[in-house]
């Protein structure tokens, strides 16, 4: 049976910051363009065999033909082939249709599942208004189901509602998208009541709906759901710590974040210890979290350092420098952004604290990394190319060194 894709907001990494990014709709592990291709052969090979045989027989054949042309669809949209995938999400529907009207019991909820796929197309290519029409149509025939079968379909109903609010806010509908965030969460504590396997969902719409009140301005509402989503993804790592500690160690980080922006020091600072901490121990078993266990304790070394404790915030900015260090030793190519930023902080803290040789080495580095980068793509990296530039001949000229303090202006200057 096909599945409802899910659009949420995820938390990003090492700033308070929120995307939206949406769920597989088939389980098919595709990481190489070339397993891509043999999917998508296999796939069209299959719609072709399958197409003949419902020639024949219809009934017996049109529902696995409507699958296929779905699962096609489905790796058309993510590989941006937009216009294909319509036209075979739009076949998929009106298989699908034709089969309800026969069965509506057996083929109602694929009609859904459809309508919502085609509303995650457009508004992904930001059709918005046939996006809505899309949603509209799948979460009133979907809401039906749930009259009848509320165990079975409460799930799916969340999962729209989030997905239909995700596109109110982004239309600016604010009134629709608070009333279907919080239709979403009310349905989620009464699936969570009953089992316990709701709560990754529902973290994720507690999250959303965070985001929500804080384009609102609405500190406090924000604040408050970010709270219950904390509270859950506690639970979720106590029960699995393997699968749940990273999102509960970004979710830690954020929240941090969140208490820095509103001054509130001893909280952040409790909540980045915390998520730290939690990284140590991931880091025991993955060495793929030290991209974000380098950001958490960037982010506390910040917070230490506009507090002006220099000491401690040294102290977790050269722990910083040191798993940078690792990760560019077994991935060189990745990264070069966040390293920079992280050396040109502690190059501030060696500035600003007048050990100003140390400082100059960390600026040096920066400034590979940024002219590098620059190399590269000069639109993307000018301006912190020139901070950075800048940063070092304000040290020149504080130690009187004119002449490399002239050379450095010069360079900003053709930058300009």
């Amino acid at each position: 049976m096909k599945r409802i894709i899910i659009l949420v907001f995820a938390l990003f990494l090492n700033f308070f910051a929120f995307a939206q990014e949406n769920a597989e709709l088939l389980k098919v592990k595709v990481k190489e363009k070339k397993d891509v291709e043999k999917v998508e052969k296999l796939t069209l090979k299959n719609i072709e065999k399958v197409r003949k045989l419902a020639e024949n027989d219809p009934d017996a054949y049109l529902p696995e033909l409507s699958a296929y042309i779905n699962n096609l669809a489905t790796i058309y949209s993510n590989q941006e082939r937009f216009q294909e995938a319509e036209t075979l999400y739009l076949e998929a529907l009106e298989i699908d249709k034709t089969l309800a009207k026969k069965y509506p019991k057996t083929f109602e909820y694929d009609v859904v599942i459809d309508m919502n796929n085609l509303a995650l197309l457009y508004q992904k290519t930001f059709r918005l208004q046939e996006a809505e029409n899309y949603y509209v149509q799948s979460l009133n025939r979907l809401r039906k189901l749930v009259e009848k079968s509320p165990e079975t379909f409460e799930a799916d109903l969340s999962v729209l509602l989030n997905n239909i609010a995700v596109l109110y806010q982004n239309e600016g509908k604010y009134e629709q998208a608070e009333e279907y965030y919080l239709e979403t969460l009310k349905i989620d504590k009464h699936l969570n009541k009953q089992n316990n396997a709701y709560k990754e969902e529902y973290a994720k719409h507690l999250n959303n709906t965070a985001q929500f009140y804080q384009l609102q301005h609405q500190d406090n509402k924000m604040e408050k759901y970010l709270l219950e989503s904390l509270e859950v993804r506690r639970n979720l790592a106590k029960e699995n710590p393997q699968e749940f500690e990273k999102d509960l160690s970004i979710c830690l980080n954020n929240m941090a974040y969140y208490y820095e922006t509103k001054k509130k020091k001893k909280q952040a600072e409790d909540l980045y210890l915390e998520a730290i901490e939690i990284d140590k121990h991931i880091l025991e078993n993955d060495n793929t979290h030290k991209k974000d266990y380098s950001a958490h304790l960037n982010n506390l070394a910040n917070l230490y350092f506009e507090d002006k404790n220099y000491e401690k915030a040294e102290q977790f900015y050269l722990q910083t420098a040191e798993i940078d260090r690792q990760i560019q030793e077994s991935e060189p190519t990745i990264l070069k952004t966040s390293i920079a930023i992280h050396l040109n902080n502690l190059a501030n803290l060696y500035a600003n604290t007048e050990r100003y040789e140390q400082a100059e080495q960390f600026y040096e580095e920066t400034l590979t990394i940024y002219r590098s980068l620059y190399k590269e793509n000069p639109k993307q990296y000018k301006d912190e190319l020139t901070t950075v530039l800048d940063n070092l001949a304000r040290l020149y000229k504080r130690l009187n060194r004119n002449e490399e303090f002239e050379t450095l202006k010069q360079e900003i200057q053709s930058l300009q």
